[in-house]
């Protein structure tokens, strides 16, 4: 292999883990010291980028020995590992981008059973629940279905398909086609929802998603539990207190609030529960979008080339073009929390607040 071949994938390869070890590990910082990012639902974008640093270092890191050395003097057992890193991961992706969509569209269709539904226990059971499955998915080629073989022209270990090729359709459905079709689905109802919403805006300019049919203290429960705190908090220190809520000329509703650590909703007992259309909701949805987008097209072209060369042995498609796509989807470490930084200024200001001082940024608007 041509020295500066070697040489120009080893240092692409430094530069993928450099930033995305560097992007990840500031929001893994971010997310821990803003209590206001650690909501059930963020726990998903949390999960993505502790997966993002696996990746890094039990996939990325041997490709880049592997490139500098021009071939692989690492043990099988790490060539194995390496080939399970690779699949656990775009599983991990992909299935949180499918739930990314559904905690979206759940949202925009029933916010009150999202409310239900997105809280701590659940969510970190939905997580669980996704990281054994993809586990276990994974490992499937360690059964002796599959064999595992390092390509050279891909600088890494991976699955040779050509020894068993219903494998190959198997994990593709599973990893790209079902997850795929069900955040087209979602979207699609997504945004039909929002075009409606936009069309029908209320009285009061404001976008209202759902408005229920009972209003807080209703309940027996309810009933008691203010009955229970009515004494709770008695001597206490009044916390400062949400204040009103502004819309803007689009009809999205948006929060006048205080940036404190410790405020509190103000008493919404005897009124009914209204769920309204926020501006950071729409942003979300997008910088989701975006993200999922951005993931499939740098990983799409190397699915694509692996069925030409698994299914064509004549194909002679240049080893250049096998680098250049195997770096592509190594660059998805990086490209998603980029992604998300760039379309999302809300997190840009929990960052600028998370490595200065608490006093700075007052006004801060929360998402």
């Amino acid at each position: 292999m041509d020295t500066s071949v070697k040489i120009g994938v080893g240092i692409s390869f430094t530069l993928i883990a450099v930033l995305g070890l560097l992007f990840n590990i500031l929001y893994v910082f971010v997310f821990i010291r803003r209590r206001q990012l650690r909501q059930p639902t963020k726990y998903f974008l949390f999960s993505l980028a502790v997966v993002d640093i696996i990746s890094i270092t039990s996939w990325t890191l041997f490709s880049l020995i592997s490139a500098f050395l021009g071939e692989w003097g690492l043990p099988t057992e790490v060539c194995q590992l390496q080939e399970f890193t690779m699949s656990f991961c775009l599983l991990l992706n992909m299935h949180t981008f499918m739930l990314l969509a559904l905690e979206r569209a759940l949202f925009i269709l029933k916010p009150s059973r999202h409310s239900e539904i997105c809280i701590n226990t659940v969510i970190v059971i939905i997580l669980i629940a996704m990281w054994l499955f993809d586990a276990v998915i994974s490992i499937f080629p360690f059964t002796g279905w599959g064999e595992i073989t390092y390509f050279e022209n891909q600088f890494q270990c991976s699955m040779d398909y050509e020894k068993n090729t219903r494998q190959m359709r198997f994990a593709t459905a599973v990893a790209v086609g079902i997850p795929f079709l069900v955040m087209v689905i979602a979207y699609v109802i997504i945004f039909i929802k929002m075009k409606k919403l936009q069309k029908g805006v209320s009285n009061g300019g404001q976008i209202i998603l759902e408005q229920a049919d009972f209003a807080n203290g209703d309940s027996y429960s309810a009933r008691l539990k203010r009955q229970q705190l009515k004494f709770q908090n008695a001597g206490m220190k009044r916390k400062k207190p949400i204040l009103g809520r502004e819309i803007d000329k689009d009809g999205f509703a948006r929060d006048e609030s205080s940036d404190e650590e410790n405020k509190t909703s103000k008493d919404t007992e005897g009124v009914k529960n209204i769920f309204y259309l926020y501006k950071s909701d729409v942003t979300l949805i997008k910088t989701y979008l975006i993200i999922t987008v951005t993931y499939l097209l740098l990983w799409i072209p190397y699915i694509i080339i692996t069925y030409v060369q698994t299914f064509d042995r004549y194909h002679g498609i240049p080893d250049v073009v096998f680098y250049i796509f195997v770096i592509f989807t190594h660059c998805t470490a990086f490209a998603k929390p980029v992604a998300y930084v760039i379309h999302n200024e809300n997190f840009r200001t929990h960052f600028r607040k998370a490595v200065t001082k608490k006093t700075k940024y007052r006004n801060f608007e929360r998402n």
